[in-house]
């Protein structure tokens, strides 16, 4: 994130950032095993990052995370799919980005 700062990026879109639907990813983590314990690292991952990219006066924007816009449409400053017509995915973006004023680029 300081990288992104240093070369004057104004926004980022971290990839993997919906680890908890993956067991390859978060079979690793350290203290979460199953279900609920891993969704919630993720949201709480999510919203460190957020805050520290806030922190240094940047956007973020969630990038083909379909699973974490519910819960946490609210932190992120906009939406970046490459898929979300394939997945039918389009409308939890549509809901919770476009029609609340956010940008979201598919």
């Amino acid at each position: 994130l300081q990288q992104a700062k240093a070369k004057g990026c104004q926004a980022v879109e971290p990839d993997n950032i919906d680890c908890f639907d993956n067991r390859d990813c978060w079979g690793r983590m350290d203290g979460v095993s199953r279900g609920r314990d891993v969704f919630q690292a993720q949201l709480d991952y999510n919203a460190a990052l957020v805050a520290e990219t806030h922190k240094l006066g940047m956007a973020m924007v969630v990038k083909n995370a379909a699973g974490v816009v519910e819960a946490q449409h609210e932190i992120f400053d906009g939406a970046v799919t490459e898929n979300c017509v394939q997945y039918d995915e389009c409308d939890i973006y549509n809901e919770y980005f476009t029609s609340r004023g956010k940008a979201h680029f598919a």
